[in-house]
């Protein structure tokens, strides 16, 4: 089977496959005779009607491309495998000669995976980071632990101050309407920090318990109820009670009751300690970032075909979509405009997707280089530490197999060696035994549902709201609730071409 190869653009060829008269007769033999089982004709059973007929009623060329159909796929895999060829685009088909007793020729086009040139990614020089905890933070430490165990009091008298906390009552109206659900009783304030509505906390500030006065704030543009919508309303309010934060001293009496330590200096060598191995650990994630990233840097890629970066958008959302549904949500119930979403989705990521494909070009190339290969106790070690040992370990697998997911964690872990190698060649501590593929090098930056929660809020018009969030005057301040490998194409995968008998 004679097949030319032509570069017809950057990554981009096209192939002139010429398949032998007599291959193509007999496919076209198989064709006919399956097309002959098919077709009414007067006076004949199926498959009986001589040639000539089925030809009157089919026509010659039609037959030819039926038959052209069916052959082109297998020859095609076979031209792309005897080029060395990895496709990773839909592959366009033309035929170029095509009729019995002669040599069937056509021609495809398509993108091919692009080669990467490794750069150094060995002794890079990235040094480890030194660090240290300074007075300064060791003091910040130490005040935010001392408010966060600090105490609530009553205060009997005096007025409400910054960060006290403010009980009140109020009714609301608005152009002497009563307001619908405006009314609170008990409510808790914190004088200092934003409210709903907004200013209602800012002007309790200065009242004392027992203290009764009109409030004027303004309400949303997005009030549940349109009629008040972005109205003034007067708030009668009540001050009942006050509570303020007292704090306890940082003494040895401080250090007895938040901690198993009798003395101040004891318990301050214990907050040093755990902030420095805090930081130590945030140097350590930076440093290890830096290598890896210096290492994907030096490589050299050029022309990355749109294909590999729509398919890595693909594989992104759809690894967004699925972290979804494993916490029990279907997609298009969680996020209010899902479409919209998906559409920002695929522009915010269309920008990240060409550094992930260069990536992935960029580990296959190492593992080559470097001959990283794996061995069956690595294999079955990894999947024991996700799914246990015996009979299950072996089930396990055979789904694996089943759903052609053996290769792509079979990538994983030589991933997860080349990157140690990388590590360890830049003088970087690797641990001897992990508990199988690392998660971030199996879906590395994958979005997250909370970031795509932020998107959503980000393409919200302002007149636009979730009736079911938008808070009621009665209400104060809601937080917001909710939850949290990808693969290169396969020559296996590959759509296949198609012809037109037209």
């Amino acid at each position: 089977m004679p097949v030319k190869v032509e570069k017809i653009g950057p990554n981009q060829v096209e192939l002139e496959i010429t398949v032998e008269e007599t291959v193509f007769n007999e496919q076209l033999k198989k064709t006919t005779k399956k097309l002959a089982g098919q077709v009414n004709i007067p006076g004949f059973r199926k498959g009986k009607a001589p040639l000539r007929l089925l030809e009157a009623r089919l026509g010659k060329e039609y037959i030819w491309h039926e038959a052209a159909e069916e052959i082109m796929d297998p020859e095609y895999a076979k031209a792309v495998a005897e080029a060395g060829l990895t496709p990773v685009s839909m592959p366009e088909a033309d035929i170029v000669q095509i009729e019995a007793d002669k040599e069937f020729i056509f021609k495809v086009k398509l993108f091919v995976k692009p080669e990467i040139e490794l750069g150094e990614y060995k002794d890079l020089g990235i040094d480890e980071p030194q660090v240290s905890i300074t007075e300064d933070e060791l003091a910040a430490e130490l005040e935010e632990r001392r408010r966060r165990h600090a105490k609530l009091i009553n205060v009997e008298e005096g007025a409400a101050e910054d960060g006290d906390s403010a009980t009140v009552d109020y009714t609301g109206a608005v152009d002497g309407e009563p307001l619908l659900g405006g009314e609170s009783e008990n409510r808790d304030l914190t004088i200092g920090l934003e409210s709903f509505p907004p200013g209602l906390a800012e002007q309790v500030k200065g009242m004392s318990i027992g203290e009764e006065k009109d409030i004027t704030v303004t309400l949303p543009a997005t009030y549940h109820e349109e009629n008040f919508a972005g109205k003034e309303a007067v708030l009668h309010v009540k001050l009942l009670g006050i509570k303020r934060t007292e704090l306890l001293p940082l003494d040895d009496e401080f250090a007895k009751d938040v901690s198993e330590f009798d003395t101040m200096d004891e318990y301050k060598e214990d907050v040093r300690q755990a902030m420095l191995k805090k930081a130590l650990d945030l140097s350590k994630d930076e440093w290890r970032e830096k290598i890896l990233d210096k290492a994907l840097d030096n490589a050299v890629l050029t022309d990355i075909p749109p294909s590999m970066i729509e398919s890595k958008v693909e594989s992104m959302i759809a690894d967004a979509d699925r972290r979804i549904r494993m916490l029990g949500y279907a997609p298009e119930d969680y996020y209010e405009n899902y479409e919209l979403v998906i559409k920002a989705m695929r522009e915010r990521y269309g920008e990240q997707a060409g550094r992930h494909v260069k990536a992935d070009l960029f580990y296959e190339a190492v593992i080559a280089r470097e001959d990283i290969q794996l061995s069956e106790e690595e294999v079955d070690g990894s999947l024991a530490r996700i799914i246990g040992s015996g009979s299950e370990l072996e089930a396990f697998k055979q789904l694996l197999q089943q759903r052609d997911g053996m290769e792509p964690f079979l990538q994983g872990l030589r991933k997860e060696k080349a990157v140690d190698l990388i590590l360890r060649a830049n003088n970087f501590p690797v641990p001897e035994l992990d508990a199988g593929p690392k998660e971030e090098l199996l879906s590395e930056s994958e979005p997250q549902p909370e970031e795509v929660s932020e998107l959503e809020e980000e393409l919200r018009p302002e007149s636009e709201s979730r009736p079911e969030d938008e808070p009621k005057l009665e209400d104060g301040p809601k937080p917001e609730d909710g939850p949290k490998p990808e693969d290169g194409p396969r020559l296996e995968d590959e759509p296949r071409p198609q012809c037109d008998p037209g």
